[in-house]
């Protein structure tokens, strides 16, 4: 018994416990400037995450046939992890209104690259069906 209590003091003390952050956190890989590995893609060309003291933001530029890249907002990125005590948070969300539909972002970085998923809701009325992609970007 006396071992447990001396074991969790110790676990308070120095947050040593399993989720306890070692070293930078995941989320400061999401930071800068994402080019789609796709250089041919129809949907976002790329991606520039910012922080600043602790509020992060997302911009970014779809795809134009003519003029190259159509300019998106810059939106607030919000931060998720993995559950509601970790300070590791992994995951960026961030949401766009447009006219005619809504479109969310999720991201993560895996193995260098940042993975987009893409959710597109119309609500236009248009008859085009929802949908949801997933492209890869670099860092430039």
């Amino acid at each position: 018994m006396r071992l447990m209590l001396v074991s969790a003091a110790y676990f308070l003390v120095f947050d040593v416990s399993p989720g306890a952050a070692q070293g930078p956190l995941p989320q400061q890989g999401l930071v800068g400037e994402w080019v789609n590995t796709n250089p041919k893609t129809r949907a976002l060309r790329r991606l520039v995450v910012s922080r600043q003291g602790e509020g992060w933001s997302i911009a970014a530029w779809g795809h134009a046939a003519i003029d190259g890249e159509i300019p998106w907002e810059k939106v607030k990125l919000t931060l998720l992890g993995e559950d509601i005590e970790t300070k590791a948070l992994p995951y960026g969300f961030a949401t766009w209104e447009f006219g005619w539909n809504t479109t969310h972002l999720i991201l993560r970085v895996a193995k260098e690259e940042l993975v987009v998923e893409r959710l597109t809701i119309f609500k236009d009325k248009s008859g085009r069906s929802n949908y949801r992609m997933v492209e890869k970007f670099k860092k430039k």
